[in-house]
């Protein structure tokens, strides 16, 4: 049995741990093990998480349950002390970086440092779809720095993957409070203009926008309507500028 969200920014619904806890009170066909494997765990609702724990509790004779998550944090206590953790690492850099370059993959250092050293991840983010979001989400920043409207930006972003901008604004953000302390970029785009924003903008604002990001990558699970957070973030960056 595989579980799994419509998409990485849809949580995983009660009724979908529901059936499958269901499925697995059945018998098995060749009276086997019944394998359940949940990806993107950490995608659980509370509703669902709260369902799934009597099941991991007192699992069927003869039944496996496993589940994925890059973001085990975020599943709740309740889930992670009925569960026998087993951690994958990142591979080595050198081997990572030379993966990627076979996949045709140009600047592949640059990809898995965006990545946090996770080439499969590096991959999707070199494609070209990718890169536009990551273009997008810069030149919000810009144009609100800049007093453009912020309906209008927040439009454009609510129609990609709220998760995948989120952990890259995460990422900006931190970079450039290293920024501020003399350190050098990493994430930060590389332009002119983000460069003068980073320049003047006060360091404790940055940390109170990063605050607010960690609180929405938080609530992923939670059905939010994605324009207006991404107004609220935008108006948060725009004071925060207009303070340097």
């Amino acid at each position: 049995l595989f579980l799994a969200p419509e998409t990485p920014e849809k949580a995983i619904k009660v009724d979908d741990i529901r059936q499958l806890c269901q499925a697995l009170t059945l018998t098995s066909q060749y009276e086997g093990y019944k394998i359940a494997l949940i990806a993107s765990a950490d995608n659980m609702n509370v509703n669902a998480a709260n369902s799934l724990l009597k099941t991991l509790e007192e699992p069927g004779a003869n039944t496996l349950l496993i589940l994925i998550s890059s973001k085990a944090y975020r599943l709740p206590v309740t889930i992670r002390s009925r569960c026998q953790a087993i951690k994958f690492n990142i591979p080595e850099y050198e081997a990572a970086r030379q993966w990627l370059e076979s996949q045709a993959v140009e600047n592949a250092a640059a990809y898995l440092s965006l990545a946090h050293g996770a080439p499969l991840k590096a991959l999707g983010l070199a494609d070209a779809e990718s890169k536009e979001r990551r273009k997008v989400l810069n030149e919000a920043l810009i144009a609100v720095a800049d007093s453009r409207p912020v309906t209008e930006w927040a439009e454009k972003l609510a129609k990609y993957p709220s998760n995948e901008l989120l952990d890259w604004l995460y990422d900006w953000l931190v970079d450039m409070i290293k920024q501020k302390a003399g350190q050098q970029p990493i994430f930060t785009p590389d332009s002119h203009s983000m460069r003068q924003i980073v320049a003047h903008v006060r360091e404790t604002d940055l940390f109170i926008l990063l605050d607010e990001v960690i609180s929405l990558k938080k609530m992923q699970s939670i059905s939010l309507n994605t324009q207006m957070f991404w107004e609220d973030l935008l108006i948060s960056w725009n004071r925060i500028i207009k303070r340097a």
